[in-house]
Formats: structure tokens, C-alpha cells, sequence
């Protein structure tokens, strides 16, 4: 074994791509063994992984492929291979010129750029895949590709200012999303590695022959991180970053959430583009307009935004549909869509605000136009998109084939960005063979999809070879967020500059970065790790500086990019004429938004037949003609048919339902009157009316046997204690205890015929024999002992009246309503798990398992106290009450909000579903009661009596 390991040695020492490093120690399935050193001889039996030392005065990268890493034997996992790469790696930072990046494993999705200060990128180079084998699917050019040049061309920038930063090199650690959260959280722990540790890089020493001592290579944490592109992936990232306090700067996710502490955006959060879509709306007066978000915290959120604003604004949402990435979940949301645009009608909600991210476009415009019939009909009445900043201008999918009439027209939100001409020139300049082409490994794999290409061919192969391509400025679209990736570096940059002015002053750093890193680095001791929070609050929330343009750029008191948006409208190609073999997109500049104003040229926009587009409830209502509009009733007016809102009177109300009027004039019985009004309400009723009439009766006598035991014994109230307490108790869980056991048996039972004694009458029965039961025992009581009143002498000083019963025979008395409290708990454990629908005994639980603690500790503190009668009454009256009051506020109080503040949960069921109402009923606004009201023709009346919904 050992002959072999002197083998393997020999053969690495004369490997030309090993020149200048050497073997520290070798150890392979804990065999203990020693080497030669140009420090002696020393010991290791724990290491596992292969683990080389270099000579750092050399410097000749260290490049080790899978050839060189074969000769170890089998005893080399996979595993020792990566971090053997990894290590490496690291070794090649210090002494590689800063245009020759490293050599990776196959698999890694990284690009990596030596620095003094790393500062961390992630960007969608690839889309998501649909197989769940490989996390990524295409390469991605415009979001992704040109992002991370964008990236690496800012630190080129600042790199070359050698007095920015006295010196200091910024370096660059660049991961790729694949556009999923959970791969872009996955790839993120690169970021915090280093913070973690990791004993794979670990150099060993060795002293006068000692023990050899492990030597950490310096550390370059991740000072911040420029990215994600999505908000999804944005926010999965935030949420590990934020743990290692890492400030993120993200050029593209405009979720609102992201406007906190240690979350930066160089573009505008979601609210403003909402803001800007509600003044687009108004502008063209669209009150009635249809919402599509994604199922994603993009869509959600950014549609919550929306419908904030569309309440302020008063504009009605005629439906919102959710969507998710399935293709088949968008057939119903389209119908639904069409549906609501009334095709055959002049006024409908033909205005489909869109909160969804890029990859799920192409397909709801294919649906789209399959739905709406647009190949037979292309001049049919269509669906406007007005589209959030998630709608690509560059992706051609949009409007190829079929998806251009579903398209045409949509009015595209998008974050108002320059061109930077520098950065075009530098990109147009990466070809193969260019010195800088070859630190992103993605413009190879760039290269093979855009031009159908390989690299390296042999000179007799007839694939093409990728060296023979270069990029022209006719196949070249900059992405629309270039300028803010690259504000996003600056603004890292400049936060940096102004933290090393303040802790470092005086720090400088030799000129030659690669001489300087033949050694160990220089920096300075407060730059090494950097405090986010602390790098957030004090540096880069101040940063304001000229970006690449020439614009002044400066982050709000949130932390978001400046607010400007440039508003875009798909119009066919050549001008306003169409033409159905054009596939190429055609968006024209029509208006610019800011928080201040709102410009718009309406000469400039595209509309069929050359109008602006109706998107209303209704139009208003011209003399004999049929249409109808939406009226609201004043507070105090009920419905008297369909049309009519009718005055109740002085000294009456309306009811919830506005069918009829109550009679305001006995005040005094207003609660009273209030459970009869509502006593016929489906929430009441589905809680059972008569159960609950007991148990509010039981409560009231829990509460009245307060005052029974705080008054002056007598025989009277000796009798009413002892058969009053068990009573109400017995009345309150008996009560209960049918509640729970007549659901359990409905959910239990396997027959197809209808359970016996389910009905109000056998429940009301069922409990009023288990509460005879208690007041027959309570009566046999009162007659074994008769009640009375009794002298107490707790000392010869103090004389205390009491009633004629030891402790222990109330605590008899009481042992039928603990079993009904035990079984009744049972039953609330056993139907805790029944559908949401009756969800009732959830509360019933609540209920159960708080009386069962309150009890507890009763007992406990009553017989624990008996020499002092005035803490056990006050104990018993805390007790009574607190079980009333949990009954009260776990079995009743819901059902008061939904009465008095749910009035839509309220409501009928007809026909197996809710009735669905859109505006009627619940006012979205202001939570009141509203009616649609209709001026309808006598044959329209005739429909609307039958039973049809006249109301699309």
C-alpha cells in the first residue's frame, strides 16, 4: 500500500500540470502514514479527502481536471473531487491575473472574479425547466446573460478607477437562479459558506517538527448581493441572506415586501406600479376592469397592491383569477374573462390588468385566442392587456403565430431605463478569442443556442465552429434592466467607498494587485466582515451618485429605485397596418409615469376602429332603451322588488338582507331583539337554534349564582347554591355534549340512511334528560340534607356563617358535570378533524379544553384553602364565571362578527353554492349594503322573474 502512495507521489511531482506544488500529506480511508516535507515528517490518520499544498510564489494558475484527479484511484469519491477542485480553486485566486477565472466542476452554475471584497450576483441565465431531472432549462440571453456581463462590466469599471477604493479589488461570485426559488435558495448558500466554515480548504503546517497545525486560508465573505431578477427568487434569497446580515440590492424584483432593511431595489416596488396602472385606467376612464395574477409572491402581492389602489380610486374588479404554471389551470380564468368582456355588448370589463410573471404569458395569450375565436373573428371585441413590468418586449413568444391578434393592443408597463452604449460596445466585443470572453463560462454555452455551434472542432468537422461567430448590432437586444444591474454594482461600490472612509481613512493598497497577492492580503481588518445591518443603515442607504448615464441615482427612504415607469403599446408591425405574416414584436413609446404626473399621447396609441376602448359596468341610460346600471340604497331603505330602493320610515331599519324593515322604537330591548331578528340567519340556524338558546340560558345562570354565593347565607340560598350551580353547569355541557356527539355521528356513519335522533327535537330531548338527571340527584340531596346555615369558628375571635354542608359533598354534587365535561371533551378531540364547513366544533374544543384547566386549578385551590372561606367563595365565583365566559366567547362570538360584520358569509346557499355576487350585497368599498338596480325592457323583466341571472 505504501509503495503505491510513493508511486502516486513520483508520477504527481513530474506531472508538467503540477509544476511549482507539492505534496503536503495524502491520507485515504484512515490509514495512518507519514510524509516527507520540507519540514520534516509528520502524522495524519483523520483526514478522508485529498488535500494539496501550493506553493504560492509561483505563479502559474493551478488548473486540475478530471484526468489529472483519476490517477488517485477509486479510494477518491466524487465528493473528494469537488472540494479538491474547490480547494484548488482557491489557491489559483491569489495568484491568477483578474481576467483568468478558474476552473470548475462540470455541474456548478457559477462565475467567479478575485477580489478583495466579493460582492455576490444571481441571475436567471437559465429558465425553469419542466423536467424534474434538471433544475434548469434554456439558456436565457437578455434576463440572464446580459445581466451578469452587466455586472462584470461595472466591476471592470470601477476596478480601473485605481483611487477608488485606495486600491481595493472588487471581486465578483455569480450564481445562476435557473428562474426557481428553491434551486436559487439551493445556489445561495455560496454566498455564506465561507461564514459557515468548511475544513475541506484547510492548509496544514507543520513547526520544528511537531504536530501539523491547521492554517485557515483568509477569508473573503460576500460583502452584498446584486439580485434575483423575480421576486420570488428574490425573497427566497432575502430570507437567507437576512440571517447572515447581507445587504441585497435587487435590479429587477419590485415585490413590495422588499422595501425593508437588508432588502435594497434599484427599480420601484410594486405600489407604484400599481399607482401607475390606476392613473393609466382613469386616464382612458376604465372603471370596470378584470384582474389575472400568478400564484407566486410576484403576482399576489403586486395584485393586492392593485386592488388597494382600485378601492381608493373607486374602479370595480369585475372577477380576479389566480393562476398557476399548470397549463391547464387556464382554461377556466379565460372563460371566465371572456365571460365578463360581453362580447355581443358595448359596456363590459374588456380591460384584463396583468400581475404575472414572463413564463406565464405566451400561454394565456394562447388560450386567449383560442377562447375568444379569434381566427374566424379577428375583428371580434377583444381583451386589452394592460400588463405589469413582468411582460417581456423581448421575448418573441408573445407574438408569434396565433398569440399576435391576442396581443395586439396591450399597454406594457416598464421600468424607465436608458441604454448604456458603453457597456453595448463592451458586450458587442465578446467574441471568441476576446481576453474577457472566457471568465463567463455562459457565453460559450450562449454561443452553441444562438448560433448552433460547437467549440474546438477539428478542422476537418462539418458542424460550424462557434470561433467563426460574432455578435453584430442586427442580433443584438440589450436588456431593458442593464442600467439597473449596473446602478446596483455602483451603489454596492459607493457604499463600500464611503464605509473605508470612515473606518480605514488611511488605508492604501499597493497598485499591482497581483504582486500584493502573493502574500497574504492587505486589507484592512474592518473591511474583511462586513455588518450588513450596520452596512445598510450608515452607508449605502446614503449612497447618491452619477450612474453610467449620467442620471442622478439615489435610493428612497424604503429602500427602492427612483419611481419611473415608460409606457409601452403592442401595435402591429409598420405603423398602424397590419400584417399577419409579421412575427416580430412592435412596441411604441406612448407616455411616461412618475409619482408626480402621468403623460400619455393619445395620438400615438393603437385602438380598433381608432376609439378608445369601453371598459364599464354599464353605459349611462339614454331614454327608452334597454340598459341597466348599478344604484346605491341609502341606509335606511330596504328593496321593495328588484328595482326599487323604498324610504322604511321614521323609527324602522332595514334588515341585513334589505327584504324588510324592524321597528327601532324598544330601545331598551335591543339586544333581545337583536338574537329574534337574526335568529333565522343561516349561521344560527346551522349551529342549531335550540342547543343555543339552552346554553345561552345556562350561561345566564352561571353568571346570576355569582351573586347567590356572595350574599348572606340563608336557607333559601343554601338551597339555590347547591341546586343552582350543578344545574346550570349540567344544562351548559349536556348542551354541548349533544352539539359534539350528533356531528360525530353523522361524519361516522357508514350507512346510507339518516342517523337517529339528529333533529332539534331530539337534541332539545336527549339534554333535557340528562338534566333531569342532575336536579333529581340535587333534589334527593336536599332532601337527605336538608339546607340550613351553620356557625364556624376558625378562632375564638372570628365567628363566620356558613351553609349546613361539609366541602366535600358540593364537590359530590358536582362530579355528574365533571363526566359531562369528560365526554364532551372526547368528542370535541374525535370530530376535530371534520370539514371546515363545520368548523363549530373547533370552538367547541377551545371550549372543552379550557374548562377542563379552569376545573383543575379550581379544585385545587378550593380544597387547598378550606380554612378560609372567603378565597374558596371568591375561587368558586371566579371559577363559574370564567366557564361562562369561555363558553360565551369560543361558542358565541363568532357567530356575532359574521352577523355584524360578515354579512357575506351570512347568506343562503341555493343550489349546493353560495350565491355569488360581485357588487351586490357587501359594498367592496365600504363594507355596506348596495343594490344594482336596472331599467330593464318588459321582455328583459319577464327573463329576470323566470329565475335567470340578467347580470353578466
Amino acid at each position: 500500500m505504501f509503495s503505491l502512495l510513493a508511486l502516486v507521489m513520483h508520477i504527481l511531482a513530474n506531472m508538467k500540470a503540477f509544476e511549482k506544488v507539492f505534496l503536503r500529506f495524502v491520507t485515504l480511508n484512515n490509514h495512518n502514514f507519514q510524509l516527507p516535507t520540507k519540514h520534516g515528517f509528520y502524522t495524519r490518520n483523520d483526514c478522508t479527502r485529498v488535500v494539496l499544498g501550493v506553493n504560492f510564489r509561483a505563479f502559474s494558475p493551478l488548473r486540475l481536471n478530471q484526468k489529472h484527479l483519476g490517477i488517485f484511484g477509486a479510494q477518491a469519491s466524487k465528493d473528494n473531487v469537488y472540494h479538491l477542485g474547490n480547494f484548488a480553486t482557491t489557491a489559483s485566486f491569489q495568484q491568477v491575473s483578474e481576467d483568468v477565472s478558474f476552473l470548475q466542476p462540470t455541474n456548478a452554475r457559477q462565475v467567479r472574479v478575485p477580489g478583495d471584497v466579493i460582492i455576490g450576483g444571481i441571475f436567471p441565465v437559465h429558465t425553469k425547466s419542466d423536467s424534474l431531472d434538471q433544475p434548469c432549462g434554456a439558456i436565457a440571453e437578455t434576463r440572464g446573460v446580459h445581466r451578469v456581463e452587466a455586472m462584470l462590466y461595472a466591476l471592470d469599471v470601477i476596478n480601473s478607477q485605481r483611487e477608488f477604493l485606495s486600491g481595493y479589488k472588487l471581486g465578483a461570485l455569480i450564481l445562476d437562479s435557473c428562474s426557481s426559488p428553491a434551486y436559487a435558495l439551493n445556489q445561495s448558500l455560496d454566498f455564506v459558506r465561507d461564514m459557515i466554515g468548511s475544513t475541506d480548504i484547510s492548509e496544514y503546517q507543520c513547526r520544528d517538527g511537531s504536530r501539523p497545525v491547521s492554517r485557515q486560508l483568509p477569508r473573503k465573505n460576500v460583502a452584498a448581493v446584486v439580485g434575483g431578477s423575480y421576486s420570488s427568487v428574490t425573497v427566497q434569497v432575502a430570507n437567507l441572506l437576512r440571517l447572515f446580515k447581507i445587504v441585497q440590492v435587487s435590479p429587477a424584483s419590485t415585490n413590495a415586501d422588499l422595501s425593508d432593511k437588508t432588502r435594497f431595489e434599484t427599480v420601484p416596488s410594486d405600489n407604484y406600479q400599481a399607482r401607475a396602472m390606476i392613473d393609466i385606467a382613469l386616464h382612458f376612464n376604465w372603471t370596470y376592469v378584470s384582474l389575472v395574477y400568478s400564484a407566486d409572491e410576484y403576482g399576489e402581492l403586486g395584485a393586492e397592491a392593485f386592488k388597494k389602489e382600485a378601492r381608493r380610486m373607486n374602479i370595480c374588479i369585475a372577477i380576479e383569477e389566480r393562476i398557476s404554471p399548470k397549463k391547464e389551470s387556464f382554461q377556466e380564468p379565460i372563460d371566465n374573462l371572456v365571460k365578463k368582456l360581453q362580447p355581443n355588448k358595448v359596456a363590459g370589463a374588456r380591460i384584463v390588468v396583468l400581475f404575472v410573471g414572463t413564463e406565464y404569458i405566451p400561454e394565456l395569450l394562447l388560450h386567449a385566442f383560442e377562447r375568444m375565436r379569434l381566427e374566424q373573428l379577428p375583428s371580434h371585441k377583444k381583451i386589452i392587456w394592460l400588463a405589469s413590468e413582468g411582460w417581456d418586449r423581448n421575448n418573441e413568444a408573445y407574438t408569434l403565430g396565433s398569440r399576435k391578434l391576442a396581443a395586439e393592443g396591450a399597454i406594457v408597463l416598464m421600468l424607465a431605463s436608458d441604454r448604456v452604449p458603453s457597456f453595448e460596445e463592451y458586450f458587442l466585443s465578446l467574441n471568441p478569442g476576446h481576453a474577457k470572453f472566457e471568465r463567463n463560462r455562459w457565453l460559450r454555452e450562449l454561443w452553441r443556442h444562438k448560433f448552433n455551434c460547437e467549440f474546438d472542432l477539428p478542422e476537418q468537422s462539418a458542424l460550424n465552429r462557434c470561433e467563426d461567430y460574432r455578435q453584430t448590432t442586427e442580433n443584438f437586444s440589450p436588456d431593458d434592466k442593464v442600467h439597473f444591474v449596473i446602478d446596483a454594482v455602483y451603489a454596492i461600490a459607493h457604499g463600500l467607498q464611503g464605509m473605508k472612509e470612515e473606518v480605514c481613512p488611511n488605508d492604501t493598497v499597493p497598485s499591482s494587485w497581483m504582486s500584493r497577492h502573493s502574500n497574504v492580503p492587505q486589507i484592512c481588518d474592518a473591511m474583511k466582515h462586513i455588518d450588513g445591518e450596520e452596512f445598510y443603515r450608515k452607508y449605502l442607504l446614503q449612497v447618491k451618485f452619477e450612474d453610467a448615464v449620467g442620471k442622478k441615482f439615489r435610493f428612497s427612504s424604503k429602500g427602492d429605485g427612483p419611481a419611473h415607469y415608460t409606457i409601452l403599446n403592442y401595435q402591429p408591425e409598420n405603423g398602424r397596418k397590419k400584417s399577419e405574416d409579421s412575427s416580430r414584436s412592435d412596441y411604441v413609446v406612448v407616455g411616461q409615469w412618475s409619482e408626480e404626473h402621468l403623460d400619455i399621447d393619445d395620438e400615438k396609441m393603437f385602438w380598433e376602429y381608432g376609439e378608445i376602448p369601453i371598459s364599464q359596468c354599464s353605459m349611462p341610460c339614454p331614454d327608452e332603451i334597454c340598459c341597466w346600471a348599478c344604484g346605491k340604497c341609502e341606509d335606511y331603505e330596504f328593496l321593495s322588488d328588484e328595482t326599487t330602493c323604498v324610504d322604511c320610515g321614521e323609527g324602522w331599519w332595514p334588515t341585513a338582507d334589505r327584504k324588510d324593515c324592524f321597528n327601532l322604537a324598544h330601545s331598551n330591548v335591543k339586544y333581545i331583539r337583536w338574537s329574534s331578528w337574526n335568529h333565522d340567519t343561516p349561521v344560527v340556524k346551522a349551529s342549531g337554534r335550540e342547543l343555543s338558546y339552552i346554553i345561552l340560558v345556562a350561561m345566564i345562570m352561571c353568571y346570576a349564582m355569582t351573586f347567590v354565593l356572595m350574599s348572606r347565607p340563608t336557607v333559601l340560598s343554601c338551597a339555590i347554591k347547591r341546586i343552582g350551580i350543578g344545574f346550570a353547569f349540567s344544562c351548559l355541557y349536556a348542551a354541548l355534549l349533544f352539539k359534539t356527539n350528533r356531528i360525530a355521528r353523522i361524519f361516522s356513519h357508514r350507512s346510507v340512511q339518516r342517523p337517529m335522533c339528529i333533529s332539534p327535537v331530539s337534541q332539545v330531548f336527549l339534554t333535557a334528560f340528562l338534566v333531569g338527571l342532575q336536579l333529581f340527584g340535587s333534589l334527593i340531596w336536599l332532601l337527605i340534607v336538608p339546607p340550613g346555615t351553620k356557625h364556624y369558628y376558625p378562632s375564638r375571635d372570628q365567628v363566620v356563617l356558613k351553609c349546613n354542608i361539609p366541602d366535600h359533598h358540593f364537590l359530590y354534587s358536582l362530579t355528574y358535570d365533571g363526566a359531562l365535561i369528560v365526554l364532551c371533551t372526547v368528542y370535541a378531540i374525535k370530530t376535530r378533524k371534520v370539514p371546515e364547513s363545520f368548523n363549530e366544533t373547533r370552538f367547541i374544543g377551545f371550549t372543552m379544553y379550557t374548562t377542563c384547566v379552569l376545573w383543575l386549578s379550581w379544585i385545587f385551590l378550593f380544597f387547598g384553602t378550606g380554612s378560609d372561606f372567603q378565597i374558596q367563595t371568591t375561587s368558586l365565583c371566579m371559577s363559574i364565571s370564567m366557564s361562562a365566559n369561555v363558553a360565551l366567547a369560543c361558542i358565541f362570538l363568532p357567530k356575532i362578527w359574521i352577523i355584524l360584520f360578515e354579512k357575506n358569509k351570512n347568506i343562503r346557499k341555493q343550489g349546493g353554492v353560495f350565491i355569488k355576487r360581485s357588487r351586490a350585497s357587501i359594498n367592496v368599498l365600504d363594507k355596506e349594503a348596495t343594490q344594482y338596480t336596472a331599467l330593464l325592457s318588459e321582455e328583459r323583466k319577464s327573463i329576470s322573474s323566470s329565475g335567470l341571472d340578467t347580470f353578466l
